[in-house]
C-alpha cells in the first residue's frame, strides 16, 4: 500500500517533496484509516 505526497513539479520531474503535517486528531484518524484498509485488503487475498 502506498500514499502519495505532494510534490514541486519541474520540467525534469520532482524538485521537492512538500513535507505533510499532522496533529494529533489527524493522525490518529488516518492511523484508524490505514487499518481498515489494511483489513480490507486481508478480505481480499
Amino acid at each position: 500500500m502506498a500514499m502519495g505526497v505532494p510534490v514541486l513539479l519541474g520540467a525534469g520531474g520532482i524538485e521537492r517533496i512538500i513535507p505533510l503535517t499532522f496533529d494529533s486528531r489527524e493522525t490518529i484518524a488516518l492511523d484508524k484509516t490505514v487499518a481498515v484498509i489494511r483489513a480490507n485488503i486481508m478480505k481480499l487475498n
